[in-house]
């Protein structure tokens, strides 16, 4: 054995040869070991640590073809390299063929011992070259069975979620047809899966949330991922769900997720009229104040009419100072209500400066005696979209919040001004009404600022929250196509900006009342019904002076027998009635009189809840009015309604004439 480098075994019967070569090899650094025949060259291989074979073609009574097919039968056999002093191509052909990896010619001269090194450096090279390629494919397996298996857990775990998760999951081709959803689907839209699977989603949505969801829907085919967006899914009792929904597209699909959030809707509603409640009590000071001081401009009126009714030109000028009282008194209580109640927004264009100058005598009240309220206006003739009442009831709840701020006391500052946008990330480009209420008190954390306007979220400790709450705030001045936010700086105050879009509509004015109320211009009677006989009486009087003759009824049956003795042009009644309400006399007259013209003239504050009771097809007037309003309402219901005939009816004692 020579050398200490790769261990080659020479298998050669020629001993001067076997030395020759064993000097080459070892002087290219081999460790070379001999083996004289080929049972001691396969029992060396077996007892391993052989990196190569050099084997020799002729052998006593074999040929080494023979010993190379016995070396290619052992385990993991070493690589073998051809020796033959042949010159019959047969044999190395043969030797490639039985898995040699290489041959060597010898010759004469000897350089086929350098050809022999070469060689055997070459399949050891291979030989490493195939380890690590089969170490490498292992890995390879190693590593694609470990993936498989997570993929397969994976594949398991979305199957899990997919069937157990609560959120309903969709699958949504680009023509809107669910093509797959899972079983929350099931739960949330209250039909099985084959109702929902194959249907257009857009079967299922909320009339007024179309519009969005064909927007989203095209948004969504475009390319883009929406995140937050809510719609109603109707079931088939009636109901409608509030669904959240985030969504992707790709590859011609809109996968979607959505979380029923009906409930959470209904908990944030409970909170808001629970807020609106308590926030009451910081009112009660200042309207109570206030409402005294109308009860007093009434009664007062009313006592000197009585002394001076001797005196015309007094009269009126003291009935029109009582009419002015007693329409502040409804304006508050309507004020009340909107902010006790949840009432239905009512729209329309408002003049913020006049709205903020309207307010100061009850700020003043509301927030006592150590703050000091100061108004400055700057957007004079200027109007923007939204509900009157809400806004006074926002501006109100900001100011509250402001003297909250300022346990000491200190000033708050009420102010508008004009504002073009030109680039903003929350708003179009257009004019605007910065409206602000400023504080002079502890500012805010920034981590406060940040999430005011989130619903549920409060700025105040626990415990100390009361109003509209921020979050509502934030939706009024959306409600209009505007936005809020918060300036704060610890230390040194808040100021909340309300973003308000101007729009070119004239304010609506109430305007003070008119002391010609006209007539109604056509003969008409009317059946009055309302259960406070001083009310009914009294709008008798005010239909005989519009003209018109009245019968008078206490109650929905005396109506009813009224209006089977025959029919009359007009149903003029109260809604919240004991007994039979005023929406429910209503539905009994229209069937004995179809078509029959109804106006409500009611103090309760929910006109949607009297519209869907009434079917939606009456007018609607709030008490306290005007002898105008009444007469404006009168004329427009019957003009809707012409006369269909004399009305043949039977003589009542309670009928007055006009």
């Amino acid at each position: 054995m020579e050398g200490e480098g790769p261990r080659v075994l020479y298998i050669d019967d020629d001993p001067g040869l076997v030395r020759l070569v064993g000097r080459t090899l070892a002087a290219r650094g081999y460790a070379v070991e001999h083996a004289s025949d080929p049972e001691q060259g396969l029992a060396r291989i077996r007892a391993g640590g052989i990196a190569a074979v050099a084997l020799d073609h002729h052998m006593p009574g074999r040929t080494g073809l023979d010993v190379l097919a016995m070396i290619r039968a052992l385990p993991d056999p070493p690589p073998v390299i051809y020796v033959t002093g042949s010159e019959d191509s047969h044999v190395a052909v043969a030797a490639l063929k039985g898995g040699a990896a290489d041959y060597v010619w010898k010759d004469i001269e000897g350089h086929f011992r350098e050809l022999l090194a070469e060689a055997l450096g070459n399949a050891l090279e291979q030989a490493r070259l195939r380890r690590e390629a089969a170490r490498a494919q292992e890995e390879v397996a190693r590593l694609n069975a470990l993936l498989s298996a997570q993929v397969d857990e994976r594949t398991r775990e979305r199957d899990r979620l997919w069937r157990l998760s609560r959120d309903l999951f969709a699958v949504i081709g680009f023509d809107g047809r669910l093509r797959s959803v899972n079983p929350a689907a099931e739960a949330i839209l209250a039909r099985p899966l084959g109702q929902i699977e194959g249907e257009d989603f857009r079967r299922f949505v909320h009339p007024d949330d179309r519009p969005a969801a064909e927007e989203t829907h095209a948004r969504l085919v475009q390319g883009q991922a929406i995140l937050g967006f809510e719609m109603r899914f109707g079931r088939p009792d009636g109901s409608w769900r509030h669904l959240a929904w985030t969504a992707v597209s790709e590859e011609g699909l809109i996968y979607g997720t959505a979380r029923d959030v009906t409930d959470q809707r209904a908990l944030e509603e409970q909170l808001r009229q629970a807020q609106r409640i308590e926030a009451l009590g910081q009112l009660t000071g200042g309207i109570a104040h206030d409402f005294n001081n109308l009860l007093q401009g009434v009664s007062g009126s009313l006592e000197l009419i009585r002394r001076r009714a001797d005196d015309p030109a007094r009269v009126r000028a003291l009935a029109e100072a009582g009419l002015e009282a007693a329409s502040r008194g409804a304006r508050l209580t309507a004020q009340l209500l909107a902010f006790s109640r949840d009432q239905r927004l009512e729209e329309r264009a408002v003049a913020p400066d006049a709205l903020v100058e309207g307010m100061q005598d009850l700020l003043e009240r509301t927030l006592g005696p150590l703050v000091t309220v100061r108004i400055r206006v700057g957007a004079a003739g200027v109007t923007v979209i939204s509900d009157p009442t809400q806004l006074e009831m926002a501006i109100l709840n900001l100011a509250i919040n402001a003297r909250d701020a300022m346990p000491e006391g200190g000033a708050i500052t009420i102010a508008t001004r004009l504002l073009q946008i030109a680039e903003d990330p929350e708003l179009p480009p257009g004019d605007y009404v910065d409206l602000s209420v400023a504080d002079e008190g502890m500012g805010m954390p920034p981590e406060v600022a940040a999430r005011a306007f989130e619903p549920f979220f409060t700025t105040k400790g626990r415990g100390a929250a009361r109003g509209l709450g921020l979050s509502q705030v934030f939706g009024i001045a959306r409600l209009g196509g505007g936005t809020a936010r918060i300036e704060t700086e610890m230390g040194r105050g808040t100021t909340v900006r309300l973003l308000l879009r101007c729009c070119k509509g004239a304010a609506v004015s109430e305007g003070p009342p008119s002391p010609q109320s006209g007539t109604l211009g056509r003969s008409a009677t009317i059946l009055v019904v309302d259960d406070d006989a001083g009310v009914r009486r009294l709008l008798g009087e005010q239909a005989a002076l519009l003209g018109a003759h009245s019968e008078l009824a206490a109650d929905g049956p005396s109506a009813l027998e009224a209006l089977r003795r025959g029919r009359p042009d007009l149903l003029l009644v109260d809604y919240a009635m004991p007994g039979m309400t005023g929406a429910e006399l209503v539905r009994e007259a229209r069937r004995l009189w179809p078509g029959l013209p109804v106006v409500f003239a009611t103090g309760y504050a929910d006109s949607q809840a009297i519209e869907e009771a009434a079917g939606g097809s009456a007018r609607i007037l709030r008490k306290p009015f005007r002898l105008s309003d009444l007469a404006e309402a009168l004329r427009a219901a019957l003009e809707e309604a012409p006369p269909q005939g004399a009305a043949q009816t039977v003589p009542d004692p309670q009928r007055q004439p006009g």
